[in-house]
């Protein structure tokens, strides 16, 4: 989506964790919240705050790593006070802690190593549940360069960690493609060069991922003609 072509077409793929390698949190939250009667909205803006913003919410200063998930809870729990929730708390941690990998996704990232393509994640992600993401998906044997931006101290969607990324990469941007389930992020990403594709279902965005690696191969060999 509006990357200007470097002549090599699509070397590398990079995903997003939660929502395209394992099952959304957002969406596990918001069906514990409908299960119970409660409105998600509220509670999803006090767990994540707002959808492609990087701010001084809670969980997004444990994601940049700058406090610890002790005081995240706390500082969560300041949030919920705006809001009368039914939900359980063992419900909710229920719906964080047992979320179940995208098996097709994992699928592709094995084929497209196997087809010579990098294959990378940048994760919005807090430092305490970094081994269980990585362990899931087998994080250490298929890819190839890892960001968490805990470590990184910086998080999607500002753009130094997308420059970060081409530099480990060493691709220039119109080489990547990025993988994402959140809009911000995937338009983040295309401002800096790279193409972008928003992810849904496994079933649709697996198969467009390959259909567009082959589309951009296509449109440089006939640039070369």
């Amino acid at each position: 989506m509006g990357a200007q072509q470097s002549g090599r077409g699509i070397t590398a793929v990079v995903f997003d964790v939660n929502g395209v390698l394992e099952d959304s949190v957002y969406s596990a939250i918001a069906e514990a919240a409908t299960a119970t009667g409660t409105d998600p909205t509220g509670l999803l803006e006090v767990f994540g705050g707002t959808h492609g913003a990087d701010g001084n919410h809670p969980w997004h200063r444990a994601e940049r790593g700058e406090i610890g998930l002790i005081r995240c809870v706390i500082g969560l729990a300041r949030e919920a006070r705006k809001y009368e929730f039914n939900v359980p708390v063992t419900a909710l941690v229920h719906a964080i802690t047992n979320l179940g990998v995208h098996q097709r996704s994992l699928d592709l990232v094995d084929e497209l190593r196997s087809d010579g393509i990098a294959v990378g994640v940048i994760t919005n992600g807090v430092k305490n549940f970094s081994k269980r993401w990585r362990h899931k998906t087998g994080a250490e044997e298929r890819f190839d360069v890892i960001l968490e931006s805990w470590r990184e101290g910086i998080r999607k969607p500002n753009p130094e960690i997308f420059h970060r990324l081409l530099q480990q990469l060493d691709r220039d941007p119109s080489e990547v493609l990025f993988v994402d389930d959140l809009e911000a992020n995937v338009k983040a990403a295309e401002a800096l060069g790279m193409h972008g594709l928003v992810f849904g279902r496994p079933s649709e965005s697996c198969p467009e991922i390959r259909q567009r690696i082959a589309n951009s191969r296509t449109i440089n060999i006939g640039a070369t003609i």
